[in-house]
């Protein structure tokens, strides 16, 4: 019977899988951090650039809180877009007793827009780990 003997040095073939090993249990948080940059970047120019308001505070107002903003949970299984100035437009409120009809953006337009555009999203993310991967 023969002996099968296998030789890995550290420097090289283990510090490569290493490195690799390193890169899989944050992927899903870092996929989603960069789909919630890609929607705030969407829910600036598409929906709150003068369709039903405007907003010039962006990314930061003067008191430095953040407008648009996105968070990924700890587990990484979603992201969650919130803007204080879009609030208002989200849900129907009331005017002088009158209840005005919100735009939605981030319940239903922006989800739609973000499905419409994952493969495209996918394809660039796959790019960007592709680099990083290439340079281990």
């Amino acid at each position: 019977m023969a002996d099968v003997e296998l030789k890995l040095s550290l420097e090289d073939d283990l510090k490569k899988i290493r490195t690799f090993v390193g890169y899989v249990p944050g992927l899903n948080k870092r996929y989603l951090r960069f789909l919630g940059k890609k929607g705030r970047t969407a829910l600036k120019e598409k929906f709150y650039s003068g369709q039903v308001m405007t907003l010039k505070a962006y990314p930061l107002d003067k008191a430095g809180k953040r407008t648009i903003a996105s968070d990924v949970n700890r587990q990484g299984t979603y992201v969650k877009f919130y803007s204080y100035p879009g609030n208002l437009f989200e849900k129907d409120y009331m005017r002088k007793g009158h209840k005005v009809h919100g735009e939605h953006a981030i319940q239903k337009g922006l989800k739609q827009h973000i499905l419409a555009n994952l493969n495209g999203y996918n394809d660039t993310f796959d790019r960007l780990i592709q680099k990083d991967l290439a340079k281990v």
